[in-house]
């Protein structure tokens, strides 16, 4: 037992292995809706799941809980939700991202209070939540990637469509760790699935791109 001990590296684990598989059964009368956008989130942490069912809006279930819980300011239906990166809040669209009459993109804390509203869109798709303090997504067919600050203000544009070449759409943006590039999918005109798009990087600083994987998409 000293001898092992004293070898390097010996009783030192690295990373965290726990390993946990549960389930989560929707209430009866509750069903998940098929849409443009992802409807589960789990927090960086990895220790709670959001997730949004009809019309219940968004649930919010830690992993190591077996209750789940509503987010009181996210009810009824509401969609695409998103963590924030210390996972205090989460980011959503009440409704349709598509033909919503209404359609503020808002954020909420998990601790309750009001929702902030962070802006206006006219056609949503969920993106990433940076620790710079941006949320990047997608706010208008045709368009491209865009951010806004996590405190609502305005939306800055990020990458640009190549209309020659038939680009109609940027979405689906997923920060890369050190968050110095993002992956997105490109959308072209004519296309019959997104199956048929593309999967590009955008490196954030030199506003370089670069074509990752052709036919894929988020």
């Amino acid at each position: 037992g000293l001898l092992w001990l004293w070898l390097p590296g010996a009783g030192v684990t690295t990373g965290d292995s726990r390993v946990s598989r549960f389930s989560v059964d929707l209430p009866e009368g509750e069903i998940f809706y098929s849409s443009f956008n992802p409807d589960l989130a789990l927090s960086p942490d990895g220790t709670q799941l959001a997730y949004a069912s009809a019309p219940a809006g968004v649930i919010i279930r830690r992993v190591d809980s077996l209750e789940s819980r509503p987010l009181e300011s996210a009810k009824g239906y509401s969609t695409a939700p998103l963590f924030s990166t210390d996972g205090s809040s989460v980011a959503f669209i009440p409704g349709n991202a598509i033909i919503s009459a209404v359609r503020p993109f808002l954020k909420a804390a998990l601790s309750g209070g009001a929702p902030l509203k962070l802006a206006d869109y006219d056609m949503f798709h969920r993106g990433d939540w940076g620790a710079d303090g941006f949320l990047y997504w997608t706010a208008q067919y045709p368009g491209g990637i865009v951010r806004i600050p996590e405190a609502g203000g305005d939306i800055e544009p990020v990458t640009q469509l190549d209309e020659p070449q038939g680009e109609r759409s940027h979405r689906f943006a997923s920060l890369l760790p050190g968050e110095q590039a993002l992956l997105y999918t490109v959308g072209f005109d004519g296309i019959d699935s997104y199956d048929d798009a593309r999967i590009d990087l955008w490196d954030l600083k030199t506003r370089e791109r670069k074509a990752l994987i052709t036919g894929g998409t988020a």
